[in-house]
C-alpha cells in the first residue's frame, strides 16, 4: 500500500510540475509583443531519491524555480550602446532646430540681408543727395539688425527649452534611482547572481537612455549602478543627481556629495542636450556675436567721420552698445530720421566718397584679418553644417549598433511562438501521461481495497 501511495505522490508531483510548465509557457505566449519582456523558463528537476530496503526509488519531477532568460553581458552591452545612441539622437534633433534658426544662404537668410545692406550703400553712392536712397539704407540696416536679433532670440529660446528638458530628465533620473533602490531592497537574497528581473532591467534601460548608466550585479542579486563613473545606487544607498542654475539660467550638475568632483555625464539624452547647449550653440553664438560686434564697430568707425544730408557731422549708424546678436540696432537718431545717414566725407553736397567707403567694407577682411563679414558668415554656416553632418554620421552608426544589440537581446530573451507552441504540446502530453498514471494508480488502489 505504501508503494502504491508513493507512486501516486509521484504522479501528483508530475501533474503539478507539468501544470506549472504550461503556465510559464502560456505567460510567454501572452507577452510575445510586450516591450522589454524576457521569456520565462521553468526548471523541472528530478525529485529526491528515497532509499528503502528494496533500493532507491525516485519521487518524480518538481518545478524548482522560474526565471527570466537574460544574458548579463548582452544587457550591459545594450545599455552602453543605448546611451551612445540616445546622446547622438538628441543632439541631432537639437542641431536640426538650431540649423533651422540659422537658416541657409537663401534669399531669406542673414546672408541676403548683408548683401542688401552693402548694396544699399552703393545705391546711396549713386545718388548721395537722395532721401529715398537713405531710406533704403535705413531699411537695410534695420533688416540686418532684425535678422541678427531674430537668430539670437531663437537660440535663447532653444537654450531655455534645453534647460527645462534637463530639469525634467534629471528629476526623472532621480525618480528611477529611488525606484531601483526599493527594488534592490526587495530582492536582496531572493534573486541569485546571474539572474535578472524585468523590473530592474526596464529601469536600467531608461536610465541608460537618459544618462548612459551602467550596472554590475552583486553577489546578493542587487544592482550597483554608476553614472559618469560615479556610483549612484548600491545596495540600499542612493545618491540623487543634484543641479543648480548659474547666472545665465543654465542647468549645471553638482557633485553627488559636497566637496567631491562635479558629475560629468558623457552619454544619454542629458549628454546630448548639454553637448548642444554648451558646445554647438555656444560656439555658434560666439561666432555670430563677433560678426555683429565687428559690423557695428567698423560701420560706426567710418560713418562717424562723415557728414549727413544736412551737412552736419554724422553720428553712429548702429547703436554702439551692441554686445552681439540680440541687441544690434541702428542708432536712435537714424531710426527717426534717415537724413542723418552720411554719404559725404567732406561735407560737400553731392560727395559720395563715404558711401563708397562703406559699400567697400563688404570686400574688407575684417574678421581676424582673413575674411570679410559675408565670407565669415558663409564659413560659419558651412562649418555648422559640417558639424551637423558629423553628428548625424555618429548617430547613424550608434543607431545601427543599437539595432544590432537589440536583435542580439531578442535572440536571447525574446519569445518565439513556434518554440513555445512546441513546448506547450510537449508539456500537455506529459501532463496527460501523468493524469493517466494517476488514474491507473487510483484503479489499482480500488482493487486492493475491494480485496480487503
Amino acid at each position: 500500500m505504501s508503494n502504491i501511495s508513493a507512486t501516486l505522490q509521484t504522479a501528483r508531483r508530475a501533474l503539478l510540475a507539468q501544470q506549472a510548465a504550461i503556465a510559464v509557457t502560456s505567460d510567454n505566449i501572452a507577452n510575445v509583443n510586450t516591450p522589454g519582456y524576457a521569456r520565462r523558463r521553468g526548471d523541472i528537476s528530478p525529485g529526491p531519491i528515497i532509499q528503502t530496503t528494496e533500493g532507491g526509488f525516485g519521487t518524480g519531477a518538481e518545478m524548482q524555480n522560474i526565471q527570466s532568460v537574460r544574458d548579463i553581458f548582452v544587457e550591459r552591452q545594450l545599455l552602453r550602446v543605448t546611451g551612445e545612441a540616445a546622446r547622438y539622437s538628441m543632439s541631432d534633433t537639437q542641431l536640426g532646430v538650431a540649423e533651422a534658426t540659422l537658416g541657409s544662404l537663401s534669399d531669406s537668410s542673414l546672408a541676403s540681408a548683408l548683401d542688401n545692406f552693402w548694396a544699399s550703400w552703393q545705391t546711396l553712392a549713386d545718388d548721395p543727395t537722395s532721401r529715398g536712397a537713405r531710406s533704403v539704407v535705413q531699411q537695410a540696416g534695420n533688416d540686418v539688425a532684425n535678422r541678427f536679433n531674430s537668430i539670437g532670440r531663437n537660440l535663447d529660446a532653444q537654450t531655455t527649452q534645453i534647460n527645462e528638458m534637463l530639469i525634467q530628465k534629471i528629476d526623472r533620473v532621480n525618480s528611477l534611482l529611488s525606484r531601483l533602490t526599493d527594488l534592490n531592497q526587495q530582492n536582496v537574497g531572493t534573486i541569485s547572481s546571474g539572474e535578472l528581473d524585468d523590473g530592474r532591467i526596464a529601469i536600467m534601460d531608461e536610465l541608460a537612455k537618459l544618462t548612459g548608466a551602467t550596472f554590475r550585479q552583486r553577489d546578493d542579486g542587487t544592482f550597483a549602478v554608476s553614472i559618469g563613473g560615479f556610483s549612484v545606487a548600491e545596495g540600499g544607498q542612493t545618491r540623487l543627481l543634484r543641479y543648480e542654475l548659474d547666472s545665465k539660467g543654465d542647468v549645471v550638475l553638482l557633485p553627488l556629495v559636497d566637496g567631491a568632483v562635479p558629475l560629468h555625464i558623457e552619454a544619454g539624452e542629458i549628454a546630448g542636450l548639454m553637448d548642444t547647449r554648451d558646445t554647438y550653440i555656444a560656439d555658434l553664438r560666439t561666432e555670430l556675436d563677433q560678426l555683429a560686434v565687428t559690423l557695428t564697430t567698423e560701420v560706426n568707425a567710418l560713418h562717424t567721420t562723415g557728414y549727413d544730408q544736412n551737412g552736419a557731422s554724422a553720428g553712429n549708424f548702429f547703436n554702439p552698445n551692441c554686445t552681439g546678436i540680440g541687441n544690434l540696432a541702428i542708432s536712435e537718431a537714424i531710426a527717426k530720421d534717415p537724413s542723418k545717414i552720411a554719404a559725404s566725407s567732406n561735407g560737400q553736397t553731392g560727395d559720395n566718397s563715404l558711401a563708397l567707403a562703406l559699400a567697400d567694407l563688404e570686400l574688407q577682411p575684417l574678421i581676424d584679418g582673413t575674411e570679410t563679414i559675408n565670407e565669415a558668415f558663409t564659413s560659419l554656416v558651412s562649418n555648422f553644417g559640417a558639424k551637423i553632418e558629423e553628428n548625424r554620421m555618429m548617430n547613424d552608426a550608434a543607431q545601427a549598433s543599437l539595432q544590432q544589440m537589440t536583435s542580439w537581446r531578442e535572440s536571447v530573451s525574446g519569445v518565439s511562438l513556434n518554440e513555445e507552441m512546441s513546448k506547450l504540446i510537449q508539456y500537455e502530453n506529459a501532463f496527460n501521461a501523468a493524469a493517466k498514471l494517476t488514474q491507473t494508480i487510483s484503479e489499482m488502489m480500488d482493487i486492493i481495497l475491494t480485496l480487503r
